[in-house]
């Protein structure tokens, strides 16, 4: 059952997005902006007056919901939960695009009666992406788009070349916000505590209840955030290697001592990372030299070459040739069947 509490912020919400809607339409207007930006406002200009709304209470949230683009949306935070901006609207990947939005404080109708404008009458708290603050920085100083509502009409230009990531980064519960993105974006709390909200871990296909969907030892935010990787394979180049053997330390770099866990021929040497035998190795399937770290434990022992290096003996050949070579150089008996004249020995 909704509360009264949320039956009344509601009501502010609608009235106070009515007011938004006619200050950022207006703005819009005079400055003839182009209908595939943002900018900042809450309307698309070949829409203005039919953009579709959404209303999410606060199980909802919880649960996950995607925010469609260039749609307004009202929603309220779960009773008693803290979670961040970036972990809210997706994660760091979403914070390059643009949204931004504002938590209402139910006070907005005493602010107008006491004649407040501006910051004072929107006295909530505004968010905004690190995306629309770069976009708002370039945009020509104005007193009624975003930053004008946000500060005051003096100094606009400045004052967006010092805005801050976001007014506030913490979201509390029982807060009924307002959110205009240009993109769609999950929204949503982390259950399983990995950074990932569970709208983006259903939107991807890893487990909302499970920190590693995968059990490969690696969180599902690092595999989607910093390596790239899928968070839904042990090994996601299919080179026979696991991804926590390519990328040792986990951080998404290729430092000297890792493979690249989304290349399956890290030093393009012709040979796969693993034993040769991986989904992606590009050897062929009848290739009689295949493979590098032959017993996929990620040290180059005896017998094997590097797949970090096309030229593990830094002898001017590559490895892929030096082994033809050698292999074409024992006695006719002692050549592999290879079962295909594309590899003749």
């Amino acid at each position: 059952m909704v509360s009264k509490q949320t039956l009344t912020l509601l009501k502010y919400a609608m009235w106070v997005l009515t007011g938004l809607i006619l200050i950022l339409a207006i703005s819009s207007w005079y400055q003839n902006q182009s209908t595939e930006q943002l900018a900042g406002r809450a309307l698309n200009a070949q829409e203005r007056g039919e953009t579709p709304r959404q209303f999410f209470e606060a199980q909802r949230v919880a649960q996950g919901f995607t925010a469609l683009a260039s749609t307004h949306v009202i929603f309220t935070t779960p009773s008693g939960k803290r979670i961040t901006r970036m972990i809210l609207f997706g994660g760091p990947d979403y914070d390059k695009e643009r949204y931004w939005g504002y938590c209402f404080t139910g006070r907005e109708e005493q602010n107008k009666a006491e004649g407040k404008r501006g910051k004072q009458l929107y006295d909530g708290k505004f968010f905004f992406s690190k995306g629309e603050v770069e976009a708002q920085k370039k945009r020509p100083p104005s007193n009624t788009d975003l930053i004008g509502i946000m500060r005051s009409d003096d100094l606009v230009q400045q004052q967006k070349d010092n805005l801050p990531d976001s007014d506030f980064d913490i979201f509390k519960g029982d807060e009924t916000c307002y959110l205009m993105s240009n993109i769609n974006l999950p929204v949503g709390l982390d259950d399983d505590g990995d950074t990932l909200n569970n709208q983006l871990e259903r939107t991807i296909g890893s487990n909302p209840q499970s920190e590693d969907s995968d059990g490969d030892t690696i969180s599902d935010a690092v595999e989607v955030f910093l390596m790239k990787t899928s968070p839904l394979s042990v090994d996601s180049d299919l080179d026979g290697l696991r991804d926590n053997i390519e990328d040792v330390n986990q951080n998404g770099s290729i430092e000297l001592k890792d493979t690249n866990p989304n290349n399956p021929d890290s030093d393009h040497d012709g040979l796969c990372d693993g034993d040769g035998y991986g989904g992606r190795c590009p050897e062929g399937v009848t290739s009689p030299v295949r493979g590098e770290d032959l017993n996929q434990n990620g040290i180059v022992d005896e017998g094997e070459t590097d797949p970090r290096k096309a030229d593990t003996d830094a002898n001017g050949v590559d490895d892929r040739d030096q082994r033809w070579h050698e292999l074409q150089t024992q006695p006719l008996g002692n050549r592999p069947y290879t079962g295909n004249d594309h590899y003749p020995l």
